[in-house]
């Protein structure tokens, strides 16, 4: 599955996501600007495990792993690293 978006989405950072990901098994590759939109997916699941991120900076990451979770092939534990979650309400919301 090619990922696409407006031309805001080719400037925006994925790559702690995309690295957390790829950490975790999944195989994605960048088809444009390395770190950014366009991603090519390649549909083989989340397989679950441990996947730690860094949400100092923004809890979107975080929210799209919890997200997902349920759907994974076996039980997700997911870590923050680099102290505390920005945005934490909307984790909890999540």
């Amino acid at each position: 599955t090619l990922l696409q978006g407006n031309h805001r989405m080719y400037v925006r950072p994925v790559r702690d996501l995309v690295d957390a990901l790829h950490t975790n098994g999944c195989k994605i590759e960048y088809k444009g600007k390395d770190g950014c939109l366009p991603l090519l997916i390649h549909g083989t699941g989340l397989p679950g495990g441990e996947i730690t991120l860094d949400a100092t900076i923004s809890s979107q990451y975080v929210s799209s792993v919890l997200m997902c979770s349920p759907y994974a092939q076996s039980e997700v534990t997911l870590h923050i690293a680099n102290g505390k979650a920005i945005s934490q309400s909307y984790i909890d919301m999540t």
